[in-house]
């Protein structure tokens, strides 16, 4: 199996940052609107994105409620430079999402992450750990349920560096339950004709 390491996400992601926001601005957009729809009502609390990338969503969250503390972790430094831009806010960190381990927080996040990690199940149960009792976990990543998007996937595990692999909604559901969490809510987004993304509302 194609060995996916937190240089090779550094790397890969370091060469998208200049062009990320505006490349990838629907696709984003949709994740982020249906997370701020389900967000809960705070007045205070804790957030915590991993795989933050330029903190958009971040961002998002400071303009609904600018009393939270925001953390973010991300393994590329450029993706970072630009999060740090656009929220100040927040305490931003450059480190490996899968080691994370330290604190509780109200929300969690973990968006179009799981596909570039070594052990998705572990980072599962790891979402469980960090999440407060009564939090919220909001998790999404490719839906791998058409033929065509099958047929990439395979094409980015053989070609693309940081791509490790990406799940069929039932697969990842099972994965779910198995480490503890329950869906409240989920759905498959089509931001376009070609991109499925699987998306989840969780609780411990």
């Amino acid at each position: 199996m194609k060995k996916t390491t937190t240089k090779s996400i550094s790397q890969s992601y370091d060469a998208l940052a200049p062009g990320y926001g505006e490349r990838w601005r629907i696709f984003n957009d949709v994740v982020r609107g249906w997370v701020l729809a389900r967000f809960p009502k705070m007045e205070e609390g804790t957030v915590l994105d991993l795989g933050c990338g330029t903190g958009a969503m971040l961002k998002a969250i400071h303009e609904k409620c600018s009393e939270l503390k925001l953390r973010g972790v991300d393994a590329s430094p450029q993706m970072l430079a630009l999060a740090r831009q656009a929220v100040p806010a927040a305490q931003l960190i450059e480190g490996d999402v899968e080691r994370e381990s330290d604190g509780r927080f109200d929300v969690v996040l973990s968006l179009n992450v799981l596909h570039h990690l070594r052990d998705p199940a572990a980072h599962l149960v790891r979402l469980k750990e960090l999440c407060k009792s009564g939090g919220r976990i909001y998790l999404c990543d490719f839906s791998i349920d058409t033929i065509r998007i099958g047929i990439a996937e395979l094409w980015w595990r053989l070609f693309h560096p940081a791509h490790r692999r990406a799940f069929h909604p039932q697969e990842l559901r099972a994965m779910i339950t198995a480490a503890g969490l329950v869906i409240e809510d989920s759905e498959v987004l089509k931001p376009d004709s070609f991109w499925r993304l699987q998306i989840y509302e969780l609780t411990s």
